[in-house]
């Protein structure tokens, strides 16, 4: 989805104008609307990062606002000296082209899902855990830090951009941008109004309109948002 579209439906949906409500505070309601639909509708997000030996503390991989899993691959795990659970062979882990899983898993969505739940249940039992920590930039510690170099695969979320919204989800999203052109307006308004007292001039029946109008589309957007599934990608 494009900006020039979102401005173009919101001109046409609310009828406000450029000397009204600028391009710039479109632009506003769309970041807020984004935040919303990042919050609704989970963007999972999962890759992989190198980790070196005896080092527990990594920077947050880019783009990901918050991490959910962090997993040692193979090559780590044995340096615990761990075994391995024969339906799961450590050979699966090390080559991610082999025939019986389909392809390489980090160039297709569902199997990096697929590949992922898989390492998650195969590790539950070693006790390898991830915390973040309350630093900046944002950083989290790996427990037990890995003996030997290798890499790690996370799991994280993410927070949608306006050129990733699905064709089928746009009209959702716009319920969301409306909300908050709506919900800027009234504020908008608001001030107006609280400016305007000394010379008798009443804003309350636009404040009103917005304020509903911001209430209408709020509701609506939750409704609907809440049937939607949530977006896989590759880190």
């Amino acid at each position: 989805m494009k900006s020039e579209l979102v401005r173009q439906r919101v001109r046409s949906r609310t009828q406000l104008s450029i000397a009204d409500f600028p391009d710039e505070d479109i632009q506003s309601a769309c970041d807020a609307a984004l935040t919303e639909f990042s919050r609704q509708k989970g963007k999972s997000v999962y890759g992989v990062i190198n980790v070196q030996q005896d080092v527990d503390v990594y920077p947050y991989p880019t783009g990901i606002s918050k991490l959910k899993e962090v997993l040692y691959d193979a090559s780590v795990l044995a340096g615990f000296g761990l075994a391995f659970a024969a339906d799961f062979p450590i050979q699966l882990l090390q080559n991610l082209n082999v025939e019986r899983f389909g392809g390489n898993v980090f160039e297709n969505p569902s199997l990096s899902k697929v590949f992922f739940e898989k390492l998650k249940n195969f590790q539950e039992s070693f006790g390898t855990s991830f915390q973040e920590l309350n630093t900046v930039p944002k950083t989290f510690r790996l427990t037990p830090a890995p003996q030997v170099a290798g890499q790690a695969y996370y799991e994280g979320r993410a927070k949608w951009a306006l050129v990733e919204i699905y064709e089928e989800d746009e009209e959702v999203f716009m319920k969301a941008v409306l909300w908050k052109v709506a919900e800027s307006r009234a504020n908008q308004i608001s001030v107006m109004q609280q400016m305007s007292q000394a010379g008798g001039i009443s804003f309350q029946p636009a404040n009103k309109f917005w304020q509903d109008q911001a209430e209408k589309y709020r509701k609506s957007f939750e409704l609907e948002v809440g049937g939607l599934a949530g977006g896989v990608f590759l880190g």
